[in-house]
C-alpha cells in the first residue's frame, strides 16, 4: 500500500503506470475463506468460549468476564500469507483481543496409567498476535513467548487508526507476512513494519482468534480470507526480466510511456513519463532492487525540470510477493502479462482508510 501522505494524490496512480494493469482478474479472486460457517478446521473450546452467530464467530460475554484468555485456532499451518479479515467488540471492561499467526498451541506433556506419553490440550497459544484493544490497538506482540510488543508505536499512527473506524464498528485487519517480514495494517492505515532478526522464531503456524481473560464484552470476526503465499520457488531477477522494452498508454487524462531495462548487476531500472495536451506532466526513476532475501520496487517521482516530490533519501517501495514468467506480483502492485501486451493493476489508499484498485493497460512499442 502506498505511504499515507502520497495516497490521493496524482503520483498514487502514476506507478501504475509502470507497465500493466491487472485487467482479466482482480486480486480477490486468490483469497480463500477460512470460515465456512462451522467450525470444521478449527480447534478452540466450542462448547462455552466460541459460538457462531449469523455467520460469525463469536465469543465473550456482556454480564460475565472470560475466565481466561482463549484461542480459536486453525488446524491448518500457514508461512506466508496475506490475512485480511474484520472484527468488531463491544463492552465495557477490559476490552482486548487479538489475531494470532505463525502460532501453535501448547500441548502439555501427559504420563498415562501405562507409563507412555500423550500430548495434551491447553488453551495457551505461542507466537505473534496482532493485537486489539485500548492501547495495544494494532501492535504486534509475541504471545506467550518472549512477552512482549515488537515494534514501537506513536501517537500519529494511533490518531489515525482512531480515525479511520468506521461509524458501524466493523474494523478491518490485514496481516501480511513473508520471510522474516511481518506488516499490519488497520482499517487502512499501516501500524507494524517489523522485521524479524531471531533466527530461532518460527515461520509458520496456525491462524488463531482471542479473546482475552477477564474481558466483559463480546467479540465477532468474519470475513476472515487468506491468500497462501507458501510454498514459492526462489526468485531471482531474471524471473522478472519479461517486464523489459517499451510501453505506452492511454491515462490520467493523457498517454504515458514506460522503458524497463533488462537485468544487470542484479537490478533492473525502468522511466516513465505522462504528456497530457500536448505537456508533461511527470516523470518516475524505478528500480527493482535486492533487499532482505526478496526484492523491492523503489519509485520516486519528478515534476517537469526534474524536481523531486519525495524527500531526497525516500522513495515509495513496493515488497516483491511472487513472481512468474507472466506476473510480478509486488505488495499492492501487480504486473501481468495479457493478450493485448500487458497490464498493471495497483492497490491506492485514500485518506478515509479505504483502499480501491486502478487499472490501466498498455502496448510494447515496437520499431518499424
Amino acid at each position: 500500500m502506498l505511504p499515507r501522505p502520497l495516497r490521493v494524490t496524482i503520483c498514487s496512480l502514476a506507478i501504475l503506470l509502470v507497465a500493466f494493469a491487472n485487467v482479466g482478474r482482480g486480486q480477490e479472486s486468490r483469497f480463500e475463506k477460512m470460515f465456512d460457517g462451522t467450525f470444521e478446521g478449527w480447534e478452540g473450546d466450542t462448547r462455552k468460549t466460541w459460538r457462531i452467530e449469523d455467520g460469525m464467530i463469536v465469543a465473550g460475554s456482556m454480564e460475565n468476564a472470560a475466565p481466561q484468555n482463549e484461542f480459536l485456532t486453525t488446524n491448518k499451518k500457514y508461512s506466508d500469507f496475506d490475512l485480511r479479515l474484520k472484527f468488531k467488540t463491544t463492552g465495557t471492561e477490559k476490552i482486548n483481543c487479538g489475531i494470532q499467526f505463525r502460532s501453535e498451541r501448547l500441548r502439555p506433556r501427559i504420563k498415562n496409567e501405562d507409563g507412555t506419553i500423550t500430548a495434551g490440550y491447553s488453551s495457551a497459544v505461542v507466537g505473534y498476535q496482532a493485537d486489539i484493544g485500548e492501547n495495544v490497538h494494532g501492535r504486534l506482540y509475541d504471545e506467550h513467548r518472549r512477552r512482549k510488543f515488537l515494534a514501537p508505536e506513536d501517537e500519529a499512527t494511533r490518531n489515525a487508526v482512531e480515525a479511520a473506524i468506521p461509524e458501524d464498528g466493523w474494523q478491518s485487519y490485514r496481516i501480511l507476512a513473508v520471510g522474516n517480514r511481518v506488516q499490519l495494517w488497520l482499517n487502512g492505515v499501516q501500524t507494524v513494519d517489523y522485521t524479524e532478526t531471531d533466527e530461532s522464531v518460527w515461520t509458520k503456524g496456525s491462524i488463531g482468534l482471542q479473546i482475552h481473560g477477564q474481558m466483559i464484552g463480546t467479540v465477532a470476526y468474519k470475513d476472515i480470507t487468506i491468500r497462501d503465499l507458501s510454498g514459492k520457488a526462489d526468485v531471482s531477477i531474471e524471473d522478472m526480466a519479461w517486464i523489459a522494452g517499451s510501453w505506452k498508454g492511454d491515462g490520467m487524462g493523457g498517454q504515458f510511456e514506460e522503458t524497463w531495462n533488462a537485468p544487470m548487476g542484479g537490478e533492473m531500472m525502468g522511466m516513465f513519463k505522462l504528456v497530457s495536451d500536448g505537456e508533461v506532466k511527470f516523470y518516475e526513476i524505478m528500480a527493482i532492487v535486492p533487499e532482505k532475501g526478496s526484492y523491492v520496487l523503489r519509485l520516486k517521482h519528478f515534476s517537469p525540470g526534474l524536481v523531486g516530490w519525495e524527500e531526497k533519501d525516500k522513495s515509495v517501495e513496493f515488497p516483491l510477493l511472487t513472481a512468474s514468467s507472466d506476473e510480478v506480483r509486488f505488495d499492492g502492485l501487480t504486473f501481468q502479462k495479457s493478450d493485448e501486451g500487458m497490464s498493471i493493476e495497483v492497490l491506492v489508499g485514500e485518506d478515509d482508510g479505504q483502499s480501491k484498485r486502478i487499472k490501466f493497460k498498455c502496448q510494447r512499442v515496437t520499431n518499424e
